[in-house]
């Protein structure tokens, strides 16, 4: 670690050059000023202005000197070093990873090497030595006193910088440097300068235009007398005394020219609050208005075509900008890569994350480098803790470099396909006993919406995956999962609830954000007959069912007959629940999707992002569609600076929801009389209710008119809400609502 310092008569060091050892760079955040005042018999008070001030950087660092009388020399080198009344200019470095020692089998010829004030000389590569962390600096001034701290030959320094007329980082090099295709050094990837020599985001010279547009690379605007730029405009004709010329740029007041004999050839230099002509100030002919530029493209123009024109300026950062993502080695310190990237999230977790990466001087240590089992994070912005496994690495040629192509999985389920159990699972197993034998020791959490009750498992585990027993929990519960994270410590939670559904703060609309809306029905697999088998012991198997039900839907007269799989299910004892659960297997045999493309409205609308599991009202007019739909699967293109530039959303069944609902009613008539230990009545029924709630929760959300709830009346005569209800088994094993 390490920091440079330029003077203003352009002299420039680092400390490591005189033998200081810096230990750590702290760049406070910016001070913020605020001014209010109040007003008489009106509570709180009105915000007249805010304003960024300046901000604070702290360096330590230490010497050891080689005798005891030469600490006074080398404290009043670090003052000389460090204090000047002028500012200075300040950038940090550090190495990639930090040194380590090596321990070799000593002899008597070994010893360690020391340079000439004290310090170890470290055996590392060369490329680890000290590097620019970036391409910006701050221009600062010394605040406060400095006191050294000695113990022995160890002198400790503290160093207390203050930024001096602005709180901005601005970029080494200028817009011009830029075009010219300086010294790399200059530059950083976090500066979200395009990599290509020929993007027309770094052109900033013009001849012969009207018009066009530069692009400004900062995320401060340049827009201040005291921050640096310079245009140069050469006259492409005369402009009369009595003709005025104009020149336009972003969000800039108009500058004009009036009064002045200009001749083609003339060189109009905007700088400062200065206009010069060829030279000569000519304040009192010129607008008062000067240049502004504004993060992105800024257009400009003129009035007549001028010959040549060309932009100088540097760029200003408040702080560094989002790194889209990290990779980050099995052994070795997080890279930041700038590149586009896919994010696919289906139902039930499925969650998938590619790139493409064209080998250039920047990424060159990635491409070359990458390999399976290295970790991507920070795809959705840099407080983004979350973790992809990369599982696919496709390399080909593209010219004399490489095209790599990667694919990533979200690392708690790329876990879960790699982790087995091998104990033996055999037997009846509460929900919350069964996760936590084949949880244990993974690292990761899980946790359960409402009471499961208990399920029978045979030969379970065994060498299985977790991904196959969870697979199974599934089932044999009748649930679906999610898996939440948690940023702060960076842990995965699997959630097991009946049905998986997030209330949506926004609705879908062909109107206002969803274009190539379109209406697809699956019937690849279509049942309209089916047979059941229910009330027997799992010893004695279907062949002692107590009951056979036949189901045969209406559209068999239709379609014809086409067989489902039967049901098989001995705790079902209910003839009426059967009959509901082979009804709802044909009505679901026929899956209607809806598939459109989400126009990201994040500037008004900033909770409009679908996510997987989102329950959202729908509307087309042309197709005819007012539902309340499930979102099963979301694509997310990302660009290279983290902004969505794509979303591709497909939403389930949505004749399920209805379906749920009548089941929900239906089953409302008949809590009554479903008893006994029947564990298969007890989830249907809590699954049921569950989703009705999350239905008509979403539905008041967005209409006025929300139907009511579904209510039933217990023995005692109370009414209960079954949108909210919790419905157990008691200790004689009935069915009950709580």
């Amino acid at each position: 670690m390490d920091i440079e310092i330029k003077k203003k008569d352009g002299q420039r060091y680092t400390l490591n050059d005189f033998g200081f050892k810096v230990e750590s760079v702290t760049v406070e955040s910016i001070e913020i000023e605020k001014d209010y005042k109040t007003k008489e018999n009106t509570n709180g008070r009105i915000r007249l202005s805010t304003q960024y001030r300046k901000r604070n950087i702290k360096v330590e660092c230490y010497v050891i000197s080689t005798k005891l009388n030469d600490n006074p020399r080398l404290r009043d080198e670090f003052y000389a070093l460090t204090t000047s009344k002028d500012p200075i200019l300040i950038r940090e470095l550090r190495r990639t990873v930090p040194l380590n020692y090596r321990f070799i089998q000593p002899t008597k010829d070994d010893y360690q090497d020391i340079d000439e004030y004290n310090n170890l000389v470290l055996n590392h590569e060369p490329f680890n030595n000290n590097h620019y962390v970036n391409g910006r600096q701050y221009q600062v001034i010394c605040n406060g006193v400095i006191e050294p701290k000695e113990v022995g030959r160890k002198i400790q320094f503290s160093l207390d910088f203050e930024t001096d007329e602005l709180p901005f980082a601005e970029s080494i090099g200028t817009s011009l440097e830029l075009e010219k295709r300086p010294d790399r050094e200059l530059w950083s990837n976090d500066m979200l300068i395009p990599f290509d020599e020929e993007d027309t985001r770094r052109k900033y010279s013009f001849t012969n235009v009207y018009n066009n547009s530069v692009y400004y690379h900062g995320n401060v605007p340049n827009d201040q007398f005291n921050l640096f730029k310079k245009v140069t405009v050469v006259l492409g004709k005369d402009v009369k005394a009595t003709e005025i010329f104009k020149f336009t740029l972003g969000n800039s007041d108009v500058m004009t020219i009036e009064g002045a004999n200009l001749k083609k050839g003339d060189k109009i230099v905007y700088d400062g609050v200065q206009t010069f002509r060829n030279g000569i100030p000519i304040n009192d002919l010129a607008s008062n208005a000067q240049p502004k530029f504004y993060p992105g493209w800024n257009n400009f123009e003129f009035n007549q075509q001028v010959k040549s024109v060309t932009f100088d300026l540097k760029f200003y950062y408040l702080w560094g900008v989002d790194m889209p993502i990290l990779v980050t080695p099995i052994r070795g310190r997080s890279i930041p890569l700038y590149v586009s990237t896919t994010e696919t999230s289906k139902l039930g977790s499925d969650i998938v994350l590619q790139f493409e990466i064209v080998e250039d001087e920047f990424n060159y240590q990635i491409v070359r480098g990458l390999q399976k089992r290295w970790t991507i994070s920070r795809v959705q912005g840099s407080n983004d803790k979350r973790e992809y496994v990369v599982f696919i690495i496709d390399r080909q040629t593209h010219g004399k470099k490489q095209l790599v192509s990667v694919s990533c999985r979200y690392k708690p389920l790329d876990i879960i396909k790699h982790t087995r159990v091998y104990e033996t699972i055999d037997g009846s197993f509460t929900a919350d006993k069964f996760l936590k034998q084949i949880f244990d020791n993974t690292g990761l959490k899980y946790k359960i919406n409402g009471s499961l009750g208990s399920s029978q498992f045979e030969n379970a585990g065994e060498g299985e995956s977790l991904e196959d027993l969870i697979k199974k929990f599934c089932s044999h519960f009748d649930v679906e999962f999610d898996i939440e994270f948690n940023n702060k410590k960076g842990t995965y939670t699997f959630v097991f609830t009946p049905f998986l559904n997030k209330n949506a703060s926004y609705h879908i609309d062909d109107e206002i954000n969803a274009n190539n809306m379109k209406v697809e029905e699956d019937s690849s697999e279509l049942y309209t007959y089916a047979v059941g088998y229910g009330d027997y012991d799992e010893e004695e198997g279907s062949t002692a069912a107590g009951f056979v039900m036949k189901f045969e839907h209406p559209s068999i007269k239709d379609y014809g007959r086409y067989d489902a799989p039967p049901i098989k299910d001995g705790r079902i004892k209910d003839e009426e629940v059967m009959h509901q659960k082979l009804q709802s297997l044909i009505e679901s045999s026929v899956k209607t999707s809806i598939s459109l493309d989400f126009i990201a409205l994040n500037e008004h609308y900033p909770n409009a992002v679908p996510k997987v599991a989102d329950i959202v009202k729908i509307n087309h007019s042309i197709l005819g569609i007012n539902e309340f739909v499930r979102i099963v699967d979301v694509k997310t293109v990302r660009d290279k600076d983290n902004i969505i530039v794509k979303q591709d959303v497909t939403l389930g069944d949505f004749k399920r929801v209805d379906r749920y609902k009548k089941r929900v009613s239906e089953a409302a008539a008949a809590v009554g009389k479903l008893g006994g230990q029947n564990s298969f009545v007890h989830t249907y029924k809590v699954t049921t209710a569950k989703t009705n709630a999350a239905i008509k929760t979403t539905q008041r959300q967005q209409e006025d008119n929300a139907t009511k709830d579904i209510k039933a009346t217990k023995e005692d005569g109370t009414v209960v809400n079954l949108s909210s209800a919790d419905i157990v088994i008691d200790a004689n094993g009935n069915l009950k609502l709580k």
